[in-house]
């Protein structure tokens, strides 16, 4: 309310009239029955360690709560909804050890076969790796960009003017702004973010001006994960995104012992 009165918000649809529309959905994995396990074993682990009951009450005390344990839990079960390996290091990066690479696969092949440009953008480097291994045995021609990829206009470059290079994988948080990669139509989150206005950011990378197809982004979503309670929360804070545009993390502190409780049910 203080700030209000000296910003002037201009939305890109109001401005760039002449330019395509994006399509946003969400589209949802089945956890494998590996990822199911560890899943499940991490919660209850999370239970005993920042939630604890006392036996003699049925009441759910308010713990004092360490925000990085907090925080450190719920990435673990990020990475679980991606790739066990992520957590399990010993683990196969196979595809089907994850429902979601699996459904990622899918849904790259059907929009190669379509003739498609593609972005993927995971904020997970190893999450990435993983895919890049996918791609190479599957012989998908790829380019990569993480924080430690020289000469980023090169790989940008290579994305958008070589035919033979469909599919662009970038790290949400070194590729996420200041690339140019119109030549995509097609954009695949592989995993949310707290904030829905740093994935904007990334979608951003191919609705832009010179942008003359339609965009089609794909969000992927683990069934009965911390995903789905992500999404809801990004629905319910919405409004404040819009206003204050933070790192997503702060939002846990606003949240009371019974909202971050939910985080950890399945």
């Amino acid at each position: 309310m203080m700030v209000s009165p000296f910003i002037l918000r201009r939305k890109k649809k109001e401005v760039l009239l002449e330019l395509p529309d994006k399509q946003e959905q969400i589209v949802y994995a089945k956890m494998s029955i590996v990822q199911e396990k560890m899943y499940l074993q991490i919660l209850d682990e999370v239970r005993k360690s920042l939630f604890i009951i006392p036996s003699n009450t049925t009441e759910i005390p308010e713990p004092s709560l360490n925000y990085i344990h907090v925080l450190t839990a719920l990435t673990r079960l990020r990475q679980i909804t991606d790739h066990p390996a992520l957590v399990e290091p010993n683990l196969k990066h196979d595809a089907d050890m994850s429902g979601k690479t699996e459904l990622l696969m899918e849904l790259v092949e059907d929009a190669l076969g379509s003739g498609k440009k593609i972005l993927i953008f995971s904020q997970f480097v190893q999450m990435l790796k993983i895919i890049r291994e996918l791609f190479v045995k599957s012989k998908i021609n790829f380019e990569y960009l993480d924080g430690e990829t020289k000469n980023r206009q090169h790989h940008v470059e290579n994305f958008n003017n070589n035919n033979n290079v469909r599919v662009f994988l970038i790290s949400l948080k070194a590729g996420g702004f200041g690339l140019n990669l119109t030549a995509a139509d097609t954009v695949i989150l592989v995993d949310p973010w707290w904030n829905p206005q740093i994935e904007n950011q990334a979608i951003d990378r191919a609705h832009r001006i010179g942008q003359s197809k339609k965009v089609q982004v794909y969000k992927l979503i683990t069934r009965g994960s911390v995903e789905e309670k992500i999404q809801v929360l990004q629905q319910n804070k919405r409004e404040l995104f819009e206003t204050i545009i933070e790192e997503g993390q702060t939002l846990l502190k606003t949240m009371d012992t019974n909202q971050l409780k939910e985080l950890f049910t399945y």
